[in-house]
Order: structure tokens, then C-alpha cells, then sequence
């Protein structure tokens, strides 16, 4: 195995991550610099915001009580989710999917080689999900005793962890790939993944407010810990032994049934590709095209774009977040008699609405979002057709807008019902949550179509346009901070200043109002006007 050729595919791999930055940079710098540099610097820093975000977000519920012993294996679990659900919606499209290996085949390297060059890339974006890993172990190891060997066992243990998560996966997901028609089913089975996410998700929740309605045993109590724990704490030599041997275990396996068939497994799967239907399914799929009218055509073909299996994967992640950052204090909330609010504070209900709306809704990976580019090359063919391609899109519009509305809705709508909140108050907020929603909707729409990107090989280049991701991580984070204010600012006013409660309605009730207006305007001048 020659790691220079490993190093120099890490890097040409890379260039794949996000090719609409590569050919910006190619045209920024036309041969003066190894733009592979920049793109690897580029995404280091975004890893860093990333780290830099989620301790923000989490490091202070983390790290205070991370050495009270039970709260560790929530925290590993939650860490272990997210690996699991990110992984899981980039695995299959990068290695099985992406086109850019079939560029790569006919160079001469080794199978091995081109599977470690893709897989190193894959553990390089998911570094900022490792690495709070590493600090929390590292954190538990030099509070207990600051020593060398200390240092050491947390770092064996951390990457022992690395290693099982993600080798576990690879394990588990290109065996999913042996599953009759693959090819043809993979949608169905990242949505079995989606599904098992989710549950996995809410399991983790579940879990962790049962910690948090006990009370945390203090450092100077007496913890008995568990297998993970002990490792950290009490150098329990045996557990990390049991660690290394399951890690080489799995180092072992995927080298020998992943890594050593991988050009072999790229070109099973692209044999699926020759199945052919049957006289009779023929027949069948004939008969029922000749039978549905165009409308229902248009609204199964588009239902069919969006069952994309990374999109799906992505969507679901995020309202997977949602509902992470938000469960525990819903769970409070109803634990503590409920949201006793009156009518009165309908401003915040509507200012409520709108900030769920657009943290749920706003991601650059949506329906509306990327609901033209989905279409590929198809765009141009569905242009030519003797159909009125206006009305395709509009239908198109109603589509992506329905399932990105309604599937945010069904979580929220039970997330408020749980609080306790009045029904009066329900209906303003889920009014405020559908037609920020729309807004939403138009405007995105309106990015895709202006920004429209049909040469894509992942999915995941799609959120990038326009903007470094580092912009884009930095715009969202700062939107989520000032959502935050915003919603303790009205609460604030309200309760201090009751008598201000018309008039932050009507000024909440306009916004929305121009706002609504804003991006529809913009949608219709800007994509449906210039349709013919």
C-alpha cells in the first residue's frame, strides 16, 4: 500500500466534495496555486466552526456534568447518532453513487487504495463530530489524574471509538448494497435508514430526560460506572483490551470484505442497471400511463424527484435536530404543568411560528430548495416536450411546498400539543408557522431556479452555491442566535408591558404579511414570468 498515493487521492477527492468551489477556485487561481490546498484549508475551518458551534450549543449541558458519570453514556450516544445519521446519508452516495469514480478507475492504483483515499475524506467531514469525542474523553482523563498515561489511554480509547463507529457502518451499509435491486431501491432503503434514525433519535431523548428528572450524582459520590466510563476513570486495562481487539476486528474486516471488492462491488452494482422489465410489467406500466392524465404524470414524476434518498436523509436529519434541541425543554415544559399563557400573547405565538419555521424550513437542502436542479439533464428534455412547461412547474412548486410545509408541521403541531398550550394560541402559531413557511418556499424556489445547477454528482453540492459553506455555517448560526433574542425579547415585552401587546401583533402580523408578499412577488417575476 503506498500512502502517497493515498495522500494524493485524499486530496483529488476532496476536489469532489464540492465541485462548484473547485471550479471557482480553478478560475480564482488558473494554475498559480494547488487549489487542492485551499479546498482542504476551507473545509478545516468550517470543521472548526463547527466545533466551535456545537459547543456553544451543547458544550456547557456537556462538559459541566460530563464527569458525573451517568450522563456520559447519553452523551456518546447522542455523539454516536449523529455520526451514525450523518455517515449514513453520505456513505452510499460517495462511494457507490458518485461519478467521480468511475473517473478514477482506469488510474493506476490499487482498489485498497482508492477505498482508503475516499474513506479518509469521509473522516475528515465528519471531524467535527469526532473530535468533541476525543475532548470530552480527554476532559474525564486529566480531571481524574493528570498523568501521561492518562493522556494516552484517552487518546487509545477515542480513537478505538472512532474506529468501531465508523468502520462498524461501513460494515453495515456496504452490506446493504447485496440487497436484491439495489440500484432500483435505494430510495426505499434510505428511507428504512431515515426511519431507523429517527427512532434511534427519539430513543436518544427519551433516554436523556430520564437522566435529567433524576439528580446528578456529584463527583464525591460513589459512581459504580459502566464499561466505557470505567476505561477513563479507573484505567480498567481489561475494558480497553476488549476495546482494541473489536477495533482490530473491524479494521480487519473491512480491509478484507469492504476495501479488497471495492472495484468489484462498483461494477455489481452498476450491472443492475441491465435488468430489463418483463412483457407483462411492460404491459402493465403501459396500461396505467395510458390511464392517468398529465396532472397526476406531473405529480408522481415530481414525487418521485423528492424521494431522492440523500435529500430525504437530509431533511429528516435536520427535523431530527429540531427536535433534539427542542424535546427537553417540551418535556419541562408539560412536567411543569404546561404552557399557561392567555390569549394576550398571541404576538409571541406568531413570533414563534416564524422562528420554528425558519429552523426547520430554511436549509439550503429542501424540497423548494433544490426542487428545478433535481431534474438534471431532464430539464432541458421536459422543455422541448409539447407540454406547457409553466403549469409542469407550478405543479412542481405546489409539490415541494406541500412536503416541506407539512412534514415540519406534523412534528410541530405535536410538539406544541404536548406543551400544553392553549388552542386559541395553537392556531396563531401554526397560521404563523404556514405562511412563513410559504414565504419560505417562494424564495428558495426562486434561488434554485436563478442559481440552477443540473451537472451535480451529489446531492450535497447543491447547498453550497453562491456561498462558501463557511459563510453559510456562519449566517445560520448567527440567524439561530438572533431567533433566540428575538422570541426572549418578546416574551420580555409582554410580560413587563402587557399593554404592548396589539401593537407587537400588528407589527408582527404586517411582517409576515410583506414578507409573504416580498418573496412571491419575486418567485413570479423572477421564475414563472420568465417561463415560456
Amino acid at each position: 500500500m503506498r500512502w502517497n498515493i493515498i495522500k494524493n487521492l485524499f486530496f483529488t477527492n476532496l476536489m469532489y466534495v464540492n465541485p462548484m468551489q473547485t471550479a471557482k477556485y480553478r478560475k480564482k487561481y488558473k494554475g498559480t496555486a494547488d487549489i487542492r490546498k485551499k479546498i482542504f484549508n476551507n473545509l478545516l475551518l468550517l470543521n472548526i466552526l463547527n466545533i466551535v458551534v456545537f459547543y456553544i450549543l451543547f458544550g456547557n449541558s456537556m462538559f459541566s456534568s460530563v464527569l458525573a458519570g451517568p450522563s456520559y453514556k447519553y452523551i456518546l450516544l447522542f455523539l454516536i447518532i449523529m455520526t451514525a445519521l450523518t455517515l449514513s446519508t453520505t456513505f452510499l452516495n460517495m462511494f457507490y453513487e458518485s461519478k467521480d469514480t468511475n473517473s478514477l478507475l482506469p488510474l493506476p492504483v490499487s482498489e485498497k487504495e482508492l477505498f482508503i483515499g475516499k474513506f479518509l475524506v469521509l473522516l475528515f467531514q465528519l471531524s467535527g463530530l469526532f473530535i468533541p469525542v476525543i475532548v470530552i474523553n480527554f476532559i474525564i482523563a486529566i480531571n481524574t489524574e493528570f498523568s501521561l498515561i492518562q493522556i494516552i489511554i484517552s487518546l487509545i480509547y477515542s480513537l478505538c471509538i472512532i474506529i468501531i463507529i465508523s468502520g462498524g457502518l461501513t460494515l453495515l451499509l456496504s452490506t446493504i448494497t447485496y440487497i436484491p435491486n439495489f440500484e432500483k431501491n435505494k430510495n426505499k432503503i434510505n428511507g428504512i435508514i431515515i426511519i431507523l434514525g429517527l427512532i434511534l433519535g427519539a430513543g436518544y431523548v427519551f433516554l436523556s430526560q430520564k437522566l435529567v428528572s433524576n439528580d446528578i450524582i456529584s463527583l464525591q459520590k460513589k459512581y459504580s460506572g459502566d464499561f466505557f466510563f470505567d476505561i477513563l476513570t479507573k484505567k480498567s486495562y481489561v475494558n480497553l483490551l476488549i476495546l482494541i481487539v473489536i477495533a482490530v476486528i473491524i479494521a480487519i474486516l473491512v480491509n478484507t470484505l469492504v476495501a479488497k471488492k471495492y472495484f468489484s462491488d462498483i461494477h455489481r452494482i452498476a450491472g443492475v442497471h441491465g435488468t430489463h422489465l418483463s412483457s407483462r410489467q411492460k404491459e402493465q406500466k403501459e396500461r396505467s400511463s395510458k390511464n392517468t392524465s398529465l396532472r397526476v404524470k406531473l405529480i408522481k414524476r415530481n414525487l418521485s424527484l423528492f424521494s431522492h434518498g440523500t435529500l430525504l436523509a437530509n431533511i429528516f436529519s435536520s427535523y431530527l435536530l429540531s427536535i433534539i434541541i427542542f424535546a427537553g425543554a417540551v418535556i419541562q415544559i408539560r412536567r411543569g404543568g404546561g404552557i399557561q399563557l392567555g390569549i394576550e400573547f398571541y404576538p409571541f405565538a406568531i413570533c414563534f411560528g416564524f422562528s420554528m419555521a425558519l429552523l426547520m424550513m430554511s436549509s439550503p437542502i429542501s424540497f423548494t430548495g433544490v426542487a428545478i436542479s433535481l431534474e438534471k439533464q431532464d430539464y432541458y428534455h421536459l422543455k422541448s416536450l409539447p407540454i406547457d412547461f409553466k403549469k409542469y412547474m407550478k405543479t412542481k412548486f405546489i409539490v415541494s411546498t406541500f412536503l416541506q410545509i407539512s412534514l415540519g408541521l406534523i412534528i410541530f403541531i405535536i410538539m406544541l400539543i404536548l406543551t400544553g398550550i392553549s388552542i386559541e394560541l395553537l392556531i396563531i402559531t401554526i397560521f404563523s408557522y404556514i405562511i412563513t413557511g410559504i414565504a419560505i418556499a417562494c424564495y428558495s424556489f426562486t434561488r434554485d431556479f436563478n442559481k440552477l445547477y443540473l451537472n451535480w454528482n451529489n446531492i450535497l453540492e447543491l447547498s453550497t452555491r453562491g456561498m462558501s459553506q463557511i459563510i453559510l455555517g456562519l449566517l445560520g448560526f448567527l440567524c439561530f442566535i438572533g431567533l433566540i433574542i428575538l422570541n426572549a425579547a418578546t416574551i420580555f415585552l409582554l410580560l413587563e408591558f402587557p399593554e404592548l401587546s396589539h401593537i407587537l401583533g400588528i407589527i408582527y402580523t404586517i411582517s409576515l404579511i410583506i414578507t409573504i408578499y416580498l418573496c412571491a412577488i419575486k418567485a413570479k417575476k423572477q421564475v414563472f414570468d420568465k417561463i415560456f
